[in-house]
């Protein structure tokens, strides 16, 4: 099942930074919308902004630089992140990161 996200809203990029998953991580990201930029064409896409960014100046435009990368790319004023359909279920609401970090034991 496909999850639906809001726009503007905030969620969780829980992952761990070891092939043991011992060294958890998570990035806050606020997300952008699908598809946002006018023009391009392929399979779908979800966009998110780094929370540090996003909370300094505000959402990114959605008109892309030219020579932008489609892969996440770092740019001066903070991160975008792109998502395929697969690669976006791992992103949590704080409902949902709650739930999984209470699974793990974590206070």
């Amino acid at each position: 099942m496909m999850k639906s996200f809001t726009v503007g809203q905030l969620y969780f990029l829980y992952r761990f930074l070891d092939d043991g998953c011992v060294v958890p991580t998570i990035e806050s990201l606020f997300f952008l919308g699908e598809n946002i930029f006018p023009g391009e064409e392929g399979p779908d896409r979800w966009f998110f902004q780094d929370a540090a960014s996003y909370v300094r100046g505000g959402p990114f435009s959605t008109e892309r630089p030219s020579g932008l990368a489609r892969e996440s790319s770092k740019r001066p004023e903070g991160q975008l992140w792109e998502f395929t359909e697969d690669q976006v279920q791992d992103l949590l609401s704080a409902t949902e990161l709650g739930a999984k970090l209470t699974s793990l034991g974590a206070d």
